[in-house]
Formats: C-alpha cells, structure tokens, sequence
C-alpha cells in the first residue's frame, strides 16, 4: 500500500491547479472597433459581441469587455469565467445556467455591468468583486429565478424595476448568508 505524503499530495495538487490556470485564455470584446471575424485574443484583435466571444471561450476564460452598448447580445454562462469590465457595458440578458458555474465580474474603478433585458439566475453564481455597485439591473429589466443554488454575491443595485407589479426580489448571498430579498410597494424616486 502506498502512502502519499501530505507535502508531497499538496505539491503535485498546486502544479495541477498552476498548469490549469496558466492554460486560460484571454478574449476581449470592443463593441466600437472589434469585429466577430477577428481573432478575439488581443485588444487590437478584439470581437465585436461577448455573445460571439462565448462561443469560443473554454472554463476559466478572461474576457476584457470595453464600454459599449451590448445590449443586443444575450448571453448564457455554462462554465467558469471572468468578466473584466472597463467602463460601463450593458448587455442584454445574462442567464446562469449551469450548475456549479461562477460568473466573476471584475472591473476597474469606474467599471460597471449593466442588465437591460433579463438577468437569469436558473443555475450558477454571479461574484461581483466590489462592493460599489457593479453589477446593476436597469429600468424595464427583469431578474428572473434565483434560489440557494443559484445568487449574487457582491455588488448588486438596481434602478425602479418596471416588472409586472412594484415587488421585486432580489438573490443576493453566499451559503448560510444566502438570504433572499423581497421588496415591496417600490415607486419611481
């Protein structure tokens, strides 16, 4: 029987996760100057839709998305990512649909992703890495599901949601501090 040191385990498991990390990708996505039929893997080779960059990204993927208005693209997130926001971008629909998934916004200090059609939380988590707002649901926008399965952990507001009533509840936490706010009686300010 073979007994594996605990060194020796920790050493080969922190060179498997290394080469795992260093076998990711970066994209980057410039709605202005980028083009779908670009190469996506440098700023000057930039595609011009993060729903086009998806289809070509792999787990544990970066993707710099520069300010722009995305909100045409729809976006569904099935595997480990990073997104790296410069400036504000709006994007259509995000949907969570893999379990397991998270989603890690990351931004620099004016970064900001905005939500104008559907955020959809059926599976997956959203880390929004500040605590500032960066991630945000705009006016006429809809959250849809959400559970202890499927939340957003970190920073996440919302303009007046325009759903079909003035509630709202929002999925907001990590493990025992999931908790699911409900808002109620909401009006324009």
């Amino acid at each position: 029987m073979k007994i594996f040191k605990p060194f020796g385990l920790f050493a080969f498991l922190s060179m498997f996760a290394l080469a795992n990390s260093l076998s990711a990708t970066d994209y980057y996505v410039d709605v202005t100057s980028g083009s779908d039929a670009n190469g996506g893997t440098t700023a000057l080779t930039a595609f011009k839709t993060i729903q086009y960059a998806m289809t070509k990204v792999a787990a544990n993927d970066k993707i710099y998305i520069e300010a722009g208005d995305y909100s045409a693209d729809s976006v569904a997130v099935d595997k480990n990512l990073a997104f790296y926001v410069k400036g504000t971008v709006k994007l259509g629909t995000l949907r969570m649909c893999q379990m397991g998934v998270l989603l890690s916004i990351n931004q620099n200090p004016t970064g900001q992703l905005d939500i104008s059609k559907r955020l959809i939380l059926d599976s997956g988590n959203i880390q929004a890495n500040n605590l500032n707002r960066k991630l945000r649901l705009l006016d006429g926008a809809q959250q849809l599901n959400g559970s202890q399965k499927s939340f957003i952990d970190g920073g996440y507001s919302f303009q007046y949601v325009a759903n079909t009533s003035t509630s709202f509840t929002y999925h907001i936490g990590n493990n025992k501090d999931y908790r699911p706010i409900f808002l109620a009686g909401m009006t324009r300010g």
